[in-house]
């Protein structure tokens, strides 16, 4: 699918085409990668979509490809490291190279095509909807009508169509000239029945209507429209948006090429179809075949797609991660012949053309014998990495440290001892993140740094299936394009439809959600959202790159005399002499150094060292332990180090709270627990830390599951073990063999008497009492004992109580009052919430005044605080009912 134009036509508005020719004048490739770049940062901005067109390397067939995207105003660097993949089909070389650009016509060399899309505003043109060999409005309505005519059951019902048939002929001869919108609902309500019209804009949100008119009666149908382009409208066929047809590649094609009336279509960046909506069905492309099993099937098995990092929620992290991969580049190791200078010129031209031997004669002579070794399958090699310790998987936290916590990515700084061969190659860069397993490489070498700060997390292991080796019908392995996409970060959805009046364009600028851009010479509208949601896996490149890198740079150490290297490219290495060759490398035949265009084997970022927030001890489990109000849930909540929390609790109503209180996502342990993969897994998949709290109501097995379900996540469990009331069945949560951290400063309580009341209170727990006096002990502590009926009771208190059958007494005596229980959960409402005053409404909910201890757990009273102490006999539940206060006069002890 990717738009090439011919050089006949350099001068559309709009379209700009660099060919081979225009290339090849430049000396170096150093000189013309700065070229392409300084074209492109004139883009910035602004959204453009690129074709390339090249010969393959057998030079037996044309390759094609395109992808649309946006050059930022801001990190235009960062982005253009990346771009530059698209111009290098493989590792080696760049579509204007010599190898794909071989001599004769240039219909046979490279071409790369750049057309601005440009952002269209909105209009307020009037249409006339007609346009079309029959009337586009009315003739599916007459043909609706009519059909119901001839297969009426009864007279009645045909005469009542027929008459329907005669008042669409009289719209038809009105409105010969089209129909205009606001004739519509006089039409609707004559004939009974709805119009809705889409755009093609307003087809991909379902937020957004364009144009929607009922019959104040109860339609008998709706009719749905698109309209396609100006004074044009067409039945639209599909009834639900969320079914489709998956179809193969080939298929998808073919539906673009045949169908000439409406469609929206969606390209992947490599310009491939993956998605195409005509007026009756929805194409996508499938995934049980070619590349896209391929991929699947491999993430699936290795989990991948829990790994990848959403960027709108994580922009600094992203944006980290991004700026270092640290790809493998290209130099050569003579520094006399370094891009830019007159004797590289001189080499490039001995190289390619066999001229000017003897303008360099003695390092032309060091080339005689020149070899050449390849790393092979460089970037699936990485468990056969001497320094193999895993791949980093979930993120969780991205914060300072000075030193390495746990296998991650570490920006260094203060870098000393580095040896000559890497000061040469040029890899270590102040300020630049490397993994950690090639931080503990450069520290066997005896390099010294600091470390300033980074991301870590948990670990997980990559196996490559079979099918990743397969290429694709470009010859390209499924491996090596799915490597390049962990980088790709696509922060807009877009689809593109038939265009070919501006005013259209600006017809479908009804959203604040989306943009639309006109291409004049396609004659095609774009249709650009901004995803809610984006994600990319730049960390698992990281490492990939740093595995192959380590490889690299272990093999380079084995030369005796660093000057037998002539130049490193990416995986492969030229040199002289004889060396001690690594297992996983290859010997290929051949001398030709092609692609030396850059000065460092891993670019120095320039990185200014990121702002982080402070740091903290790692570990994937642990549990935070202490009474209420001392700080172990919120200050993990307050963490803005962890990555992507998500806060569980045991009821909605208390998730619900915290969620609002921090403003962080929440769930349940339900919601974790459940065997339902389409609950749990959706947060599995999009959270990287969960903090559990009132963890005594988690059991044992309960957390064995978690710890088992969710390895790769950061586990905080928070509670107060041992103290607050245990799990209604099952053995009690156990914190043996985790790590543990304790608080003891009660932040909660305001006033030292009812502080010294629940110190003493634990310290009884602690004495492990079968039999207890609760009224002597409550006495002892300093509260009075009043009866049930004399209280003064407000609806604004809370009363507490062991049993259900205390509690329906205080709700039947105080029933004048209005004070309500949710029973369920909706959208405005948690299961358990209490509400005061009028009844909500449409929601299910009991009159309540009082509650049950284990109900209240995790709550803090702000008013009076009446416990109920009537068969309480466990400390641990008097204990409970106590810390729910702030202050000693707020509880009041009742019997």
């Amino acid at each position: 699918m990717s738009t090439i134009i011919p050089a006949s036509q350099y001068r559309a508005p709009n379209v700009r085409i660099i060919t081979y020719r225009d290339i090849d004048g430049l000396p170096n490739d150093e000189l013309q990668l700065n070229y392409m770049k300084n074209i492109f940062r004139q883009y910035r901005g602004q959204t453009i979509e690129i074709g390339k067109r090249h010969p393959s390397l057998s030079q037996t067939a044309i390759i094609t490809d395109n992808q649309i995207t946006q050059v930022p105003v801001r990190g235009f660097n960062s982005w253009w490291r990346i771009f530059t993949q698209f111009l290098f089909p493989d590792s080696e070389e760049w579509i204007f190279g010599e190898s794909y650009n071989p001599m004769g016509p240039p219909s046979n060399q490279a071409q790369l095509t750049i057309m601005s899309a440009d952002r269209v505003g909105q209009s307020n043109y009037e249409q006339f909807f007609l346009d079309g060999t029959s009337h586009c409005v009315f003739t599916p309505i007459m043909n609706w009508a009519i059909d119901l005519s001839m297969n009426a059951q009864s007279e009645s019902t045909k005469r009542k169509y027929d008459a329907k048939t005669k008042k669409i002929q009289k719209f038809i001869n009105e409105f010969n000239n089209g129909v205009p919108t606001k004739d519509i609902p006089r039409i609707c309500n004559d004939l009974q029945i709805g119009i809705e019209i889409d755009m093609p804009s307003s087809l991909l949100d379902k937020n957004t209507e364009f144009i929607k008119f009922r019959s104040q009666k109860k339609p008998i149908k709706i009719f749905k429209f698109i309209n396609t382009r100006i004074n044009h409208i067409e039945l639209n066929e599909i009834t639900n948006k969320t079914n489709y047809e998956e179809v193969s590649q080939t298929e998808l094609q073919n539906i673009y090429d045949n169908n000439t009336e409406f469609k929206l279509w969606k390209g992947d960046r490599e310009g491939g179809l993956y998605q195409i909506n005509t007026l009756n069905n929805v194409y996508k492309l499938t995934e049980q075949e070619g590349y896209s099993k391929a991929v699947k099937d491999f993430s699936d098995l290795n989990r991948l797609d829990e790994f990848k990092i959403e960027h709108n929620a994580n922009k600094l992290l992203s944006k980290f991660l991004l700026n270092n991969v640290n790809r493998l580049n290209a130099l050569l190791m003579n520094s006399d012949y370094n891009p830019g200078t007159e004797k590289y010129s001189i080499l490039r031209e001995y190289l390619e053309n066999g001229s000017g031997e003897e303008k360099i004669i003695d390092f032309v002579n060091s080339l005689k014998n020149m070899n050449h070794i390849d790393l092979k399958s460089a970037y699936t090699k990485g468990s056969e990495c001497s320094y193999y310790k895993g791949y980093l998987g979930k993120i969780t936290d991205f914060r300072r440290c000075n030193k390495i916590m746990g296998i991650g990515i570490y920006t260094i700084y203060n870098i000393k001892n580095i040896p000559p061969l890497l000061k040469n190659l040029k890899v270590v860069h102040e300020n630049n993140a490397y993994p950690s397993p090639e931080l503990e490489f450069y520290k066997s070498l005896g390099i010294t740094f600091d470390i300033w700060g980074g991301c870590w997390g948990s670990k997980t292991d990559i196996t490559f299936t079979p099918e990743m080796f397969n290429t694709d019908e470009k010859g390209i392995k499924h491996y090596c394009k799915w490597y390049g996409c962990l980088m790709k970060l696509t922060e807009k959805d877009r689809y593109n439809f038939d265009c070919k009046d501006i005013e259209f364009a600006k017809l479908n600028n009804i959203s604040e959600k989306c943009d639309i851009r006109y291409n004049q010479y396609k004659g095609t509208g774009i249709i650009e959202y901004k995803k809610d949601k984006c994600t990319h896996s730049a960390h698992i490149a990281a490492f990939i790159h740093s595995y192959a890198r380590i490889t690299m740079l272990e093999q380079l150490l084995k030369f005796k005399d660093i000057s037998q290297i002539v130049a490193v490219q990416v995986d492969g290495i030229f040199y002289t002499g004889d060396l001690e060759i690594n297992k996983l490398f290859l010997k290929k035949p051949g001398k030709s150094i092609k692609n030396i265009h850059g000065w460092e084997y891993v670019i120095n970022c320039e990185n200014d060292k990121p702002k982080l927030p402070k740091g903290r001890n790692h570990n994937l489990v642990e549990v935070h332990t202490g009474p209420g109000g001392a700080g172990k849930t919120h200050n993990n909540l307050i963490d803005k180090g962890l990555v992507s929390p998500l806060y569980v609790a045991p009821s909605w109503k208390l998730a619900r709270n915290k969620a609002q209180e921090y403003n962080i996502d929440c769930t349940v342990f339900h919601y974790l627990l459940t065997k339902d993969p389409e609950v749990w897994t959706h947060y599995s998949r999009n959270y990287n830390t969960f903090i559990f709290d009132e963890i005594s109501m988690l059991n044992e097995e309960d957390k064995n599951f978690i710890l088992k379900r969710f390895k790769h996540h950061k586990i905080i469990f928070c509670g107060d073990l041992g103290y607050q009331l245990p799990p209604v069945e099952g053995y009690e949560f156990l914190s043996k063999d985790l790590p543990i951290f304790k608080h003891t400063k009660n932040y909660r309580c305001q006033c030292a008497i009812l502080a010294k009341v629940l110190v003493n209170c634990r310290k009884l727990i602690d004495k492990d009492l079968i039999d207890i006096d609760t009224r002597k002990i409550l006495l002892d502590f300093g509260f009075q004992i009043h009866k049930k009926e004399d209280i003064d009771y407000s609806v604004n208190d809370l009363i507490i109580t062991k049993t259900h059958k205390n509690k329906d007494y205080y709700t039947e005596k105080y029933s004048a009052m209005d004070k309500y229980i949710v029973k369920e959960n909706t959208r405005d409402y948690s299961n358990g919430q209490i509400v005061i005053g009028n009844k909500p409404d449409g929601v299910n909910c009991e009159l309540q005044h009082a509650f049950t201890i284990h109900s209240i757990q995790g709550e803090t009273c702000k008013e009076i605080l009446f416990i109920d102490i009537n068969r309480i006999k466990c400390l641990r539940m008097l204990y409970t009912a106590l810390s729910r206060a702030k202050l000693f006069s707020q509880i009041k002890i009742i019997e």
